[in-house]
């Protein structure tokens, strides 16, 4: 009986040290998923500005040199619209307009090497014009708002092409993680966003992200490295299923450029990861578009000569690969008439 204390004692002691152990091991993989919110690539960030309606858009007027050692060196340029910069047609028979992600934008690469940089320098005659949309980081709910500020401009006969990339459906605000991820982003030249756009029955509103201590430790939670398996289950988070409401978006978009006497269509960009495995990262069957995947080379070396070495987005060549599947499906799609291509393919600058 005398030895029950010390026993008690030695059983506290442990249950202490272990506690402390595993408080440790959390603080430690909450402190690593805080370092992901520093912003460290900071020369792209530059070209973006807050917005209240779509969450952030590009710098209209703006120019940025991004620099990735061993992948690229590249200028980035943003014409008076917030559009990144293609080749001019002063007096468009029609008007071609890429809404997408970094993909579309062109990550890593010149203002002349973007897909559609390509397309109109390379494909098209000059009386087409090619505007690129793209935006890093947007989602189809922030695309489709893109879209409706656009809208009085589409004309008849134009051509409003979504082309974003699978995981662009689950960019919305039934993830948590990727709005808060904004909001609590920093780093030189980082404007975190207050705002975040949510579709509903046609419409599309904004809601102010609450940057709360729970919201922070929320988002740590969920990004941790190790422990963020537990912590879904205490959150009790599933997977976002947002395909429902991405189809509808995208029907809804189709309706309103064909109301305008525009054409449609949906073509989801293939990173070179989901070529490999010949499937996409997020299930897009149930969507209308034309699929590209299958005008990518099958061969693994083959495929990661379209990408740079260290950054997983399209190299120059990706998006020359990309320029041409993204022309013969608007062809196929009978959104670009024959006759308004160009005689023959030149080369691009």
């Amino acid at each position: 009986m005398k030895k029950r204390p010390k026993n008690l004692f030695l059983l506290g002691a442990a249950s202490c040290l272990v506690g402390l152990l595993l408080l440790g091991f959390v603080a430690v993989d909450f402190y690593r998923a805080d370092m992901r919110l520093v912003v460290r690539d900071t020369a792209a960030s530059s070209l973006h500005q807050r917005d209240n309606q779509l969450g952030w858009m590009l710098k209209p007027g703006s120019t940025c040199r991004h620099v990735r050692p061993g992948d690229f060196d590249v200028v980035y340029t943003v014409d008076e619209n917030g559009f990144r910069k293609t080749r001019e047609a002063p007096s468009p028979a029609l008007t071609i307009t890429f809404f997408g992600d970094s993909y579309t934008f062109g990550h890593g690469v010149g203002d002349h090497e973007t897909f559609p940089a390509v397309i109109a320098e390379t494909y098209v005659k000059p009386e087409v014009r090619v505007r690129n949309a793209g935006v890093e980081g947007y989602g189809i709910v922030q695309m489709y708002q893109w879209f409706l500020n656009e809208l009085d401009h589409v004309k008849p006969g134009d051509v409003v092409a979504f082309t974003p990339t699978a995981s662009d459906i689950q960019r919305t605000i039934r993830d948590f993680v990727f709005p808060y991820a904004c909001a609590f982003r920093r780093g030189e030249n980082q404007d975190p966003i207050e705002y975040f756009p949510v579709y509903e029955n046609g419409v599309v509103t904004s809601v102010a992200l609450e940057r709360t201590l729970w919201h922070k430790l929320k988002l740590l939670a969920l990004t941790a490295p190790s422990t963020r398996g537990a912590w879904q289950r205490v959150f009790r988070v599933p997977s976002p299923d947002s395909t429902r409401e991405a189809i509808e978006i995208v029907c809804d978009a189709r309706a309103r450029a064909e109301a305008c006497g525009a054409k449609f269509i949906l073509i989801f960009l293939p990173r070179i990861s989901e070529c490999l495995k010949q499937a996409y990262e997020v299930d897009v069957s149930g969507f209308a578009l034309h699929d590209i995947m299958g005008d990518f080379p099958k061969d693994a070396d083959a495929l990661r000569r379209l990408r740079f070495n260290k950054d997983s987005h399209w190299n120059a060549e990706g998006h020359r690969v990309a320029a041409a599947a993204i022309v013969q499906a608007l062809v196929e799609e009978a959104c670009l008439d024959e006759a308004l291509l160009a005689d023959s393919p030149r080369t691009a600058r």
